[in-house]
């Protein structure tokens, strides 16, 4: 068999007949015995019943066509443009017609799909409803509106009608009651809409607004908001000030729903409402400025720090969710945690000179607030002390100092080791450090580390002296000796010393 079969890219065969074919321009030679080959597909697939609809053909093989039929009806109009196009303009008719290619070189041609004819109607028509005085323009779409010759709102012509094209037309109501269809009138009869138009008489108190719901919204809109009053039926636009809300649906003669558009300040609520009349109400909505809050600062804990900076600090306040920056001084701050909307910590730069120095917070669009003396250097303080974890020996300032009182790794704080990090001399004796819950804790204090090993009052027996001699010392060796102290020596027994110091 001298056939090939192809396939034309949309489920149908096309043949070439090896016997017929020929070589040079125009090579493809389409068998005459199929000639739905020739037609690929048209465009648009469907249009009205009065005809008129330009359509695009594609296929190949047009070169010298006599016609085109839509349904065996000739197209009023066609053009080859090339050996793969037509256009031609479609006749009168009802329902789904073959497309058919006539006076080619390869005979006739007939499309793969059919032409589909819509009746002539109204589709849809806006807005739907108007008062009974009349005067609302109707913007009616659908088919085969070119010969329009009148147009009707149930029984009563409109005031006036304009055909804008063969699918559009536009019509303003006469004075009417009730629901009533529209109705086209044209030289092959009346086209008349499936939905109705509705005649809203005026309400006896006109358009009222008593409320708005939610009363504020950013300055951006877009809030949903719900507007009570009455007089609504008719309503075509909400206002705020001079701003159109979106979105506006008329729920009915109380309620309406629409969004927000964007303002600033108070906005006072627009009914736009030819029916019971305009409304510039009295109802305001409040915008709110989308800026952050400015933020507040109210307090720095602890408040007084280092000069060689370093010192943790928890800043409270109000505010704060946005803060982007933390200033002591002018300098930024580091390690800077936004806890929660009044909480900030952060960790002070170094200063300058010992004194009371201003600490700011600052947010990304430029907002500040400033605590004035917030913060105050202390020349030559040594770092609070960070508590560690009883690790091995650290390498930076507030790591764990070692488990059996090594030096802390910078802070030059002993720890031995349990991970609190406890002020030397804090206690008077270790009578007074157990009262306060504290043993085995790292100290430099001579008198409450009997053994040397910086554990100071020791209870595992290491330095059974410390806790069972009572040591009655109320100070510690590495203090200053306040002026007017008097220091008296006891001894007594096996050579214990006493020490007391009395201020006058």
């Amino acid at each position: 068999m001298n056939v090939l079969n192809f396939n034309d890219g949309l489920g149908q065969p096309l043949n070439l007949n090896l016997a017929q074919a020929s070589v040079g321009p125009n090579a493809l030679v389409i068998d005459p015995a199929n000639p739905d080959t020739v037609i690929v597909g048209f465009t648009p697939t469907s249009g009205p019943e009065a005809g008129g609809t330009p359509v695009t053909i594609t296929g190949t093989g047009f070169t010298g066509a006599t016609s085109v039929t839509f349904g065996g009806n000739e197209s009023t109009e066609f053009n080859v443009v090339s050996d793969t196009e037509i256009v031609a303009t479609t006749p009168a008719g009802t329902g789904a017609v073959p497309v058919t290619v006539n006076g080619t070189q390869y005979g006739e041609a007939t499309a793969p799909g059919d032409f589909t004819y819509v009746a002539d109607g109204i589709t849809s028509f806006t807005p739907n409803q108007g008062p009974e005085a009349g005067g609302t323009t109707v913007t009616l779409t659908g088919s085969g509106f070119a010969d329009v010759t009148a147009v009707r709102f149930g029984n009563t012509p409109a005031a006036t009608f304009n055909a804008t094209s063969d699918t559009s037309i536009t019509a303003v109501t006469s004075a009417g009651t009730g629901s009533v269809p529209i109705t086209l009138v044209t030289p092959n009869g009346e086209i008349t809409s499936t939905g109705l138009f509705t005649f809203i008489p005026a309400t006896s108190n006109g358009t009222v607004v008593t409320s708005i719901t939610p009363d504020e919204g950013p300055d951006v809109g877009g809030t949903p908001v719900t507007i009570t009053g009455e007089g609504f039926t008719g309503t075509e636009a909400v206002l705020f000030d001079n701003g159109s809300a979106s979105n506006v649906v008329v729920v009915n003669d109380n309620t309406i729903t629409a969004v927000t558009p964007p303002g600033e300040g108070v906005a006072y609520i627009g009914i736009v409402n030819p029916v019971n009349g305009n409304n510039a109400s009295d109802v305001s909505y409040t915008y709110l400025s989308a800026v952050a809050p400015t933020p507040d600062v109210t307090g720095v804990t602890p408040a007084e720090g280092p000069l060689t900076g370093g010192t943790n600090v928890t800043i409270t306040g109000d505010n704060f969710t946005n803060v982007t920056e933390v200033l002591v001084n002018g300098v930024p701050a580091t390690n800077v945690t936004i806890v929660n909307d009044n909480t900030i910590t952060a960790t002070t730069p170094a200063g300058v000179e010992a004194g009371a120095v201003d600490v700011t917070v600052g947010t990304a669009d430029g907002a500040t607030d400033t605590l004035a003396g917030g913060f105050t250097y202390v020349e030559g303080q040594a770092p609070a002390p960070i508590p560690g974890d009883g690790g091995t020996d650290g390498e930076a300032p507030g790591t764990d100092g070692g488990n059996n009182g090594g030096t802390d790794g910078g802070n030059g704080v002993i720890d031995g080791g349990n991970g609190n990090n406890v002020a030397p001399g804090t206690y008077a004796n270790c009578d007074a450090a157990a009262a306060a819950g504290q043993t085995n804790f790292a100290t430099s204090d001579r008198n409450l580390d009997g053994d040397g090993d910086g554990i100071g009052c020791e209870t595992d027996g290491n330095g059974a002296n410390e806790r069972n001699s009572n040591l009655a010392f109320t100070g510690s060796d590495n203090l200053a000796v306040p002026m007017g102290l008097g220091i008296m020596a006891l001894i007594s027994g096996a050579g214990l010393l006493l020490a007391r110091r009395f201020s006058f």
